[in-house]
């Protein structure tokens, strides 16, 4: 009986350890997820590295896919990952280019 209880007890500690490690680990993930967004609404040009480091296999992916796949491709596909707006890539894309503004 006394040994039961042990493990029950073992058991529940246990069980209290390792779901504050996935919390902590889910903390960790939604702030590299905010960070890696903020990059790119801000059009920081870290974004593509610390994109590739937070989400190493969906580039990894990527260019198994496509070998010749480019840094701005790459980028563009980091946004879409991010699931940036089209009004968000555009304004982005377009600031980090020298495009000529229009006039209407």
């Amino acid at each position: 009986m006394k040994k039961s209880r042990g493990l029950i007890k073992d058991s529940q500690l246990k069980i209290s350890e390792i779901t504050q490690e996935k919390q902590q680990l889910e903390i960790k993930v939604n702030d590299s997820f905010a960070e890696v967004l903020e990059l790119a609404k801000n059009n920081d040009p870290t974004f593509l590295l610390r994109f590739q480091e937070v989400y190493p296999e969906y580039c990894n992916n990527l260019k198994k896919i496509m070998p010749d796949i480019s840094q701005n491709e790459l980028h563009f596909c980091g946004m879409l990952k991010l699931k940036l707006s089209t009004k968000d890539i555009a304004i982005s894309i377009c600031n980090s280019k020298s495009h000529p503004k229009q006039k209407k």
